[in-house]
């Protein structure tokens, strides 16, 4: 609406200055000489401007002068009597003025344009610092991030909105120093006094955890931050930071520490060894088992700097590929090796351990038990050493020999004679027999 108002505007200033140039000419046509009609063209000169267009006023300018001139030699004669170097002056002066004119109208024309310009670019740079402001806002609801500022010596603060907010008090409020420190937990004030004026007097800035009691009595977590200002003398005169809500972080922090000390304690409850692992294979925990089986209970080391000396010297090397495989391939670990016990005896365990895995799929901690698996394989090898003798003692009677199981189904048989390569070929096709 206001670019056609002013394209109106314009059309308007062009037909007056058209109508004004004829105008002025017939009427310099028309009357002797002498008169001064030439003035009038610098009017129409100035009235050419109103259209913001250079061009039409370096025509308009140009115009007049040759009208100027052209109207002397269409005018009727002077009056009798009547100079006509007074005359020539008039007509050289109008022409004059209708130059210079136009050139202080292209001057006014280009400063407006300056100014237009300027204006457009104020105009942009306050909505972007608009935008960017809202932006902050935004963000600091959503973080709970504000900003504060003491200056100094007058020890008066001045707080931003989500400051007031976390304080639960109306924006706007501005408390002195000691007002401000009155706000935190009975426990926290000498702390916050302390750090708060080392850092005006020292220059020594600030980061620190702690908990305030806002205006309608709630606790709530804050982190503030603090660093000192200075002048061009070098004198702190300004105090100034961030002041950030962090209760539930600090919720969220305690939540998992009652997660993982519950799981610890059910861990160190159960009879074998429970141990957890970062993602890039770093053991980070192992139960309590694994320090009285080991013997190692006080000083208790990070399990990190001393699972590997218990293994079997033998066991180290495969044990380590194995759990660098899977801490590679995200596949579930298992291995058997050899872990010193207390009285210095090596004895064979299990270890296993899978992952876990975020929303991602990325993994964000392995979970293994190792399991003392030692009494079990002694019984697999006096089980295989034994079935290894009966077998020599039936291969080596040279009667016939058979075995039946309790449903009477051939599990043995050996004819009479048969040599012992014969009968495992006998003993092999044997059960598809009977079975």
């Amino acid at each position: 609406m206001s670019s056609w108002s002013s394209s109106i505007s314009a059309k308007l200033a062009q037909f007056l200055v058209l109508l004004g140039l004829g105008v002025v000419f017939i009427t310099d046509t028309a009357i002797p000489l002498g008169f001064a009609h030439g003035t009038l063209y610098p009017l129409l000169v100035v009235l050419a401007g109103l259209s913001r267009r250079r061009r039409w006023v370096i025509g308009v300018s140009v115009t007049a002068i040759l009208l100027t001139i052209l109207g002397f030699w269409l005018s009727p004669p002077a009056p009798n009597g009547f100079p006509i170097s007074y005359v020539i002056a008039n007509r050289g002066l109008s022409g004059l003025a209708s130059a210079i004119t136009g050139g202080l109208v292209l001057v006014v024309l280009h400063h407006l344009d300056q100014v237009k310009a300027t204006q457009l670019a104020l105009n942009q740079t306050y909505d972007t610092l608009r935008s960017q402001q809202r932006l902050l806002e935004i963000a600091s609801e959503i973080g709970h991030l504000g900003g504060w500022l003491v200056r100094l010596p007058e020890a008066t603060c001045t707080w931003s909105d989500e400051v007031c907010r976390i304080h639960e008090v109306e924006p706007g409020f501005s408390p002195t120093v000691e007002q401000g420190i009155s706000f935190y937990a009975p426990e926290y004030r000498d702390r916050i006094t302390a750090i708060v004026t080392a850092c005006a007097q020292d220059g020594i800035p600030f980061d620190e955890e702690l908990q305030i009691i806002t205006a309608k009595g709630r606790r709530v977590w804050v982190r503030a931050i603090g660093q000192p200002n200075y002048n061009s003398q070098g004198e702190i005169v300004i105090v100034q930071g961030a002041f950030q809500d962090i209760t539930a972080r600090k919720q969220a922090e305690a939540f998992l520490e009652r997660s993982e000390q519950r799981f610890r304690q059910l861990a160190d409850a159960m009879p074998l060894i429970v141990w957890t692992a970062e993602p890039n294979g770093t053991v980070d925990y192992a139960s309590y088992a694994l320090r009285t089986y080991t013997g190692i209970l006080a000083p208790a080391p990070h399990p990190s700097q001393y699972w590997q000396t218990l293994l079997h010297p033998d066991d180290v090397a495969p044990c380590l590929a194995v759990w660098m495989e899977s801490v590679q391939t995200g596949n579930p670990y298992q291995f058997e090796f050899r872990l010193r016990r207390h009285d210095g005896a090596y004895r064979w365990h299990l270890v296993q351990a899978v992952p876990i895995r975020n929303d991602d799929g990325q993994i964000i901690k392995w979970y293994g038990t190792s399991i003392e698996i030692h009494d079990q394989k002694q019984l697999e090898q006096e089980a295989r050493q034994l079935a290894d003798r009966l077998h020599t003692t039936l291969e080596s009677i040279t009667d016939a020999f058979f075995i039946l199981d309790r449903q009477w189904r051939f599990t043995f048989l050996k004819p009479p004679g048969r040599t012992p390569a014969a009968t495992a070929t006998i003993r092999t096709v044997g059960p598809k027999c009977v079975g």
